[in-house]
């Protein structure tokens, strides 16, 4: 493990600063360094100096875009260094999931590159002083597969974006004494970057994006979207998004829609917005509920075969209180995951406590009650899949407590009557 130097607010503003101290003033000389305060999230606010007034974003049509496995970390609470894989709504009407069954370690942003997905994180030891790691996790079970502990600030970056073509990581990273913004490009499986050029300290990235060509995006704190020659690290003007970030926040390219996919986190709105690559006009697709941070965003493999079934709908699970039987029901909807009408069976299976739990088939748009025993009480998931000659659906899921609960912590009373003292315990 790495000790973070402590460094003055002075001369340089270091991450573990910005993390666990709550008052950076006085500002630090270098206009470089624009954090005068911590953000709520426990993440550097470093637009707050440069945001510019825009106007009300257009809302984005209702009809539904191809739908895409849009993925990004999300933080288990303000100021938190872990969190979940999370799915992502990109329409009204869609709501997050937890993709990831463990929490990952994450604070500065992520990126997934051929099947692995690399944090960089920092865990504060005290005001002055954190440990720094790059982490990386299989992006199927999600579990983290290797840990290195980092010396210097190199690859902490505002903005990540992998190149399709080549595979490479290019982003506006700090410099490995942060005392300034650099464009580069990394390479996480060694913990490596090479720095192409410096970037304008008054125009940090937001975040940053690659189409399917190799083209490298990147909308700056002020909302502006530009063209960046990966070569040089020259910047070329596409127009303004109307749309800027207080906190950090992921950014994708979507080669289904030919656009842009960038999340925004504000004290008083959250959302994901879609930017025309060639114009920089932006639309509003969904708000975030709770105002949710979203950062590292990704497009994974697709959910499902499009001739697969649909995921289960109106799942839920029954059991009387106490019991440790019961029955989860869903319905096998009548489509298709590519949305066509389907006909014949499906084989089906409920997955719970590490095992099937039971399994049938059943025809399309028929309901069916699966009868379950629990094999020991407390908080459940059960997962239900459907499958034909495709391949499985996504998996559906419904939690709830089976059996009998722990009894509440008794509360001791007495009472008094006719001289006579009387003890009880009261279990509510």
């Amino acid at each position: 493990m790495t000790l973070a130097p402590s460094v003055s607010a002075h001369r340089k503003v270091s991450p573990q600063e910005a993390m666990t101290s709550a008052y950076m003033e006085p500002k630090p000389a270098s206009p470089i360094y624009k954090f005068p305060t911590r953000a709520p999230s426990g993440l550097l606010d470093f637009s707050r100096e440069l945001h510019s007034t825009s106007s009300a974003p257009v809302k984005a049509p209702l009809k539904a875009p191809d739908d895409i496995n849009l993925l990004g970390y999300v933080p288990s609470a303000a100021g938190s260094y872990y969190g979940y894989i999370q799915s992502v709504p990109y329409r009204d009407g869609s709501n997050f999931s937890t993709v990831s069954p463990s929490m990952l370690y994450n604070t500065w942003g992520g990126v997934e590159v051929n099947g692995t997905y690399y944090t960089v994180y920092q865990m504060a030891i005290s005001p002055t002083a954190a440990y720094s790691y790059l982490s990386a996790y299989n992006t199927t079970t999600w579990i983290s597969t290797k840990l290195t502990p980092l010396s210097d600030f190199s690859l902490f970056s505002t903005a990540l974006a992998k190149d399709p073509v080549t595979d490479e990581v290019y982003g506006c990273f700090f410099s490995a004494e942060m005392d300034r913004y650099e464009f580069g490009v990394a390479d996480f499986e060694n913990a490596t970057r090479a720095t192409i050029s410096e970037i304008d300290p008054k125009k940090p990235w937001a975040g940053c994006a690659i189409d399917n060509s190799g083209k490298l995006f990147a909308v700056d704190v002020s909302g502006d979207l530009y063209s960046v020659d990966k070569s040089t690290g020259a910047t070329t003007l596409v127009g303004s998004t109307g749309v800027t970030t207080k906190y950090f926040a992921g950014m994708c390219y979507d080669a289904k829609g030919d656009r842009i996919l960038r999340a925004v986190c504000n004290d008083d709105n959250a959302g994901l917005y879609q930017v025309n690559p060639a114009t920089g006009e932006c639309q509003l697709l969904a708000d975030f509920p709770d105002k949710a941070q979203v950062m590292g965003l990704f497009i994974g493999a697709p959910l499902a075969d499009d001739a697969a079934p649909e995921v289960p709908a109106d799942v839920k699970a029954d059991f009387p209180e106490g019991s440790l039987t019961g029955k989860v029901s869903f319905t096998v909807p009548a489509v298709t995951f590519g949305g066509a009408a389907a006909e014949g069976e499906v084989d089906w299976q409920v997955y719970g406590y590490y095992q099937v739990l039971a399994s049938g088939k059943a025809g399309y748009g028929e309901t069916v009650e699966a009868d379950i025993t629990a094999p020991y009480a407390g908080q459940t998931t059960f997962q239900i899949t459907l499958s034909n000659e495709a391949g499985p659906s996504p998996k559906a899921s419904v939690s709830c407590f089976i059996g009998k609960g722990t009894p509440a912590i008794p509360i001791p009373y007495v009472t008094y009557a006719d001289g006579v003292a009387t003890t009880a315990l009261s279990f509510k």
